[in-house]
This record gives structure tokens, C-alpha cells and sequence, in this order.
């Protein structure tokens, strides 16, 4: 599936649901200062998220976290231990693009199987609209955090919201 086809599933989640968002096609971008030109540029209104793709030891399970790019460090420590898993790691960039179906950085926080656990962070749904990308770097959606969770509670996916 390329990032384009997958780009569309996410929009037809979207769409299906009724959500409140925004869709932006612009250049590829890939660094903090690219993405704060870009925000400068489209007035984004919403706050960016970072959705983290982890895997146990062995690369068997998957899990994606969802917090806020604010956080400068993610508490894997708290992961662990609401998954009652040791020592995660990122996922491989190979991994990254087979499992989430997206360029590394560019990691959407939902559409893919439904045995990937999702943990997200309670404060994603403080800020009234969230960014992210649907997994590429040359597009950006804005969504109403509250449609976020309403998405996250329909996924077939096992959710766990907790405070990271």
C-alpha cells in the first residue's frame, strides 16, 4: 500500500466519522524548524501530536503511543508498565513503514491492524485540535481531539488512556 493510498484511509475514517478536521497538502517536511514554518504558514490551529511505533525485544508485538510533541521525553518506564512488558524499543524503520504504514516521523494514531495496542496519553485530548500526519511527510490533518478519542474508542484495536 503506498503513503498516498493510506493518506486516503485515514481521510475516509474521517470522513465516515464526521469528523472535525483539516487536510493539508504541502512540501515534504522533516524538521522542527520546516514544521514550525509550515504551522507560520497555514495557520495551524491545533497542537502537534508525536505517535511513537514500539516493539518488545524481539520485534513480535506492537504497540503505539500517543502523546504530545511537547513532551521531550516519553515515559517508556510507564508503558512497560502498563503493557507488563520489559525493555521496549522504537520499531525499525522497516517495521515502521510495513506495520504503520508510514515514513518514520510520519506515524498516524490510527488505521492499522487491530493487534497493535494503542496507549495514549490523556493529555492529547486537552488542546482543542491536534496535528498529525497520515503517514507522510508532505501532508498534515487537524482533527477536534474530542473526534480523536471517539475514533480511538471505536477501533477494534486494545486502547489503554493513561497519564504518561
Amino acid at each position: 500500500m503506498s503513503y498516498q493510498d493510506f493518506s486516503q484511509e485515514i481521510l475516509n475514517i474521517l470522513e465516515k466519522e464526521n469528523a472535525d478536521f483539516q487536510f493539508f497538502r504541502h512540501e515534504p517536511v522533516f524538521t522542527k524548524e520546516e514544521i514550525f514554518a509550515l504551522a507560520n504558514r497555514f495557520h495551524f490551529k491545533g497542537e502537534e501530536m508525536k505517535n511513537l511505533l514500539l516493539c518488545d525485544k524481539k520485534s513480535r508485538n506492537f504497540y503505539l503511543v500517543l502523546t504530545l510533541a511537547r513532551k521531550n521525553r516519553t515515559n517508556l518506564e510507564k508503558v512497560e508498565e502498563l503493557l507488563n512488558e520489559k525493555k521496549l524499543k522504537m520499531a525499525s524503520p522497516e517495521n515502521v513503514e510495513k506495520i504503520a504504514k508510514a515514513v518514520p516521523g510520519c506515524v498516524s494514531p490510527f488505521g492499522f491492524d487491530d493487534t497493535i495496542k494503542i496507549i495514549a496519553d490523556n493529555e492529547i485530548f486537552e488542546p482543542e485540535f491536534l496535528l498529525f500526519s497520515a503517514g507522510a511527510p508532505d501532508n498534515t490533518i487537524e482533527l477536534a481531539s474530542h473526534d480523536l478519542r471517539k475514533i480511538l474508542e471505536k477501533l477494534p484495536n486494545e486502547i489503554i488512556f493513561s497519564s504518561l
